[in-house]
């Protein structure tokens, strides 16, 4: 009976453990590119942020204004969707930019 109450809690506890790991979540990141400073949208795992942040220089991002790609620089900042960003000039774009 112990040995079935311990399988059931550890099949309980990988299950939440492989939950989480999936949980994608929605970010906005603030980002210095070659042609202006803009803000882009991505929708990531929680648990490889970091990742896909470090990736994202030297990568392609579409010009909000004339539709010229423009390479990615630097990374700002990536918050939450509905986060608001640390930065001035991050707070600034993000109120200038449309959903």
């Amino acid at each position: 009976m112990k040995k079935l109450l311990c399988c059931l809690l550890l099949i309980l506890l990988s299950n939440s453990v492989v939950a989480k790991t999936k949980e994608v979540k929605d970010f906005k990141c603030f980002l210095k590119t070659t042609k202006a400073d803009q803000i882009a949208f991505y929708s990531w795992p929680v648990n490889k942020l970091k990742l896909k942040m470090a990736k994202l220089p030297a990568n392609k991002v579409p010009d909000r204004n004339s539709g010229n790609r423009a390479y990615i620089k630097e990374v700002v900042e990536c918050v939450g969707l509905h986060e608001t960003f640390n930065t001035a000039a991050g707070k600034k774009l993000d109120s200038l930019t449309v959903r």
